[in-house]
């Protein structure tokens, strides 16, 4: 039987009332009840710091609202001079948010109370920030304001060391329409292989009209294949060519991927029977890419010409050129829409079933159009 007194006798129990034990415990417990009270602290800031904002949030766009239709106050533009940088990247970001709602007057009028209130120069002054990420937001905001006095600003970013940096200014030479910085962005491009930079090319497709005959002067001098191909993407998406004789020259290039985009844009720019011609000889390409496009941009040209030929590539070996040319024969008219309601009976599988997918999302179309 077991001695359970003499057992507990030969139990150490550790004397907890002066040893180290305590003291790690004790600390263990004020580390824990330390952190406890950081993170109460810390949680109470940032709702204050909130709150703080949607209140800053409130008033700027209030006060947006009437400098669009008066000039500030004295004290408005005390205020102003007193924001702090938190403070004036709220600012700025609803401004950004509501100056493409107002009308160009309204947005000038806010402009000048930006720039009287000296906010705009310092933005000018940060394009020369040792943070890169205080460069690109001022490349940023500066374009999204519409201030045009930074334009030699920016266009001096597009050497700047940092990428992101060099993007931004681009965007915002783009968003201000900045024809003279044209030349200065070719060459940016040009230094650092730049013209597959899709964000670049849809900024510089921003500048607008005016830049219709500088960028068809800068097709014309393309020494190779990758400007003449960006340049061409941008052309497409001005919708209008300076010489449309030299995209249709293009067409013939020796590079594929030049031809496409020449075929491409084609189909963007105004309807003409020498293009439609050109798209039609395309269909007959090696390269499928080619021939999709070709077909894309003979249903954009509207000729009923096209028609036969799209409806025999509807049994083109290539998916692509198939559904081009079903969505073509869509848009153009009767005729299109004949060729696909004959194309339900063809031998070919491939043939049926596209037609079948392009009569069924047409119909699709016409059902939640307004």
């Amino acid at each position: 039987m077991v001695n359970l007194p003499g057992l507990l006798r030969h139990v150490h129990v550790p004397d907890l009332t002066g040893g180290w034990e305590v003291a790690l415990l004790l600390a263990m417990l004020a580390a824990a009840g330390t952190m406890v009270i950081l993170l109460f602290l810390l949680n109470h800031i940032h709702r204050r710091q909130a709150d703080r904002a949607l209140r800053l949030e409130a008033r700027v766009d209030d006060l947006l609202a009437q400098w669009a239709g008066r000039s500030p106050s004295p004290k408005e533009m005390a205020w102003l001079a007193r924001l702090g940088d938190a403070d004036r990247d709220v600012l700025f970001r609803r401004c950004l948010r509501a100056l493409p709602e107002l009308d160009e007057d309204s947005r000038a009028r806010v402009r000048r109370v930006l720039q009287r209130s000296g906010l705009l120069h310092q933005e000018i002054a940060g394009l020369c920030h040792r943070d890169w990420a205080r460069r690109a937001d001022a490349c940023r905001i500066l374009g999204g304001m519409g201030y045009a006095a930074a334009v030699p600003g920016l266009i001096g970013r597009l050497e700047d060391r940092d990428a992101t940096v060099r993007q931004q200014a681009i965007a915002a030479l783009g968003d201000l329409q900045a024809i003279e910085g044209l030349g200065a962005i070719v060459e940016a491009l040009d230094a650092r292989s730049g013209w597959s930079n899709l964000l670049a090319l849809m900024a510089l497709s921003r500048m607008g009209p005016a830049s219709v005959s500088p960028v068809g002067a800068l097709l014309a001098a393309s020494g190779t294949p990758a400007r003449t191909k960006a340049l061409l993407q941008i052309t497409g998406q001005l919708g209008v060519a300076a010489d449309p004789g030299l995209v249709r020259a293009l067409t013939r290039h020796e590079d594929p991927e030049v031809r496409v985009e020449a075929v491409r844009t084609l189909g963007s720019l105004v309807p003409d029977a020498e293009s439609v011609d050109i798209c039609l000889a395309a269909m007959d390409d090696p390269a499928w890419p080619t021939r999709a496009l070709a077909a894309r941009s003979l249903g954009s040209l509207g000729d009923a010409r096209a028609v036969p030929r799209l409806e025999r590539a509807m049994g083109d070996p290539a998916y692509w050129v198939r559904h081009r040319a079903g969505e073509a024969l869509a848009r153009l008219s009767d005729a299109g829409r004949e060729a696909l309601q004959r194309a339900l009976g063809d031998a070919n599988p491939f043939v049926r079933d596209m037609a079948t997918q392009v009569l069924f999302m047409t119909a699709r179309t016409a059902e939640v159009a307004p």
